[in-house]
């Protein structure tokens, strides 16, 4: 299963989305959908960005939610914060000595002229 104009340039298919006359894509097999699912499709692909739901909407659309289970949710969430959160690093009980600071300046080397 292909998506739909996965054939044509993708250049050409922006432009052809601009057009008034474009029609978006529909499934081909109706009859294997829900109508939850016609109707998530139907509001997420809403061309009129103002009349479109946001995707915090659409998470609680009755097919998104269905899915999703309070403990399962949690556990997706907890999984990302942990990838997202750097860890705290444990303090290292033997630490290296501290180097010493450097000198000032680099040592001047004596020429001929200043040698006697």
């Amino acid at each position: 299963m292909q998506p739909p104009h996965y054939d044509m340039h993708p250049m050409k298919m922006l432009y052809m989305m601009t057009k008034s006359n474009y029609r978006s894509p529909t499934l081909k097999q109706k009859g294997k959908w829900t109508q939850k699912f016609h109707a998530f499709l139907k509001d997420s692909l809403t061309k009129n960005a103002k009349r479109r739901p946001t995707a915090d909407k659409l998470l609680f659309h009755p097919f998104v939610s269905q899915f999703l289970v309070s403990e399962t949710l949690q556990s997706l969430i907890q999984g990302t914060q942990a990838q997202v959160e750097p860890e705290q690093p444990e303090p290292d009980p033997d630490p290296e000595p501290a180097p010493e600071p450097a000198k000032a300046g680099p040592k001047r080397i004596a020429s001929r002229k200043n040698i006697k």
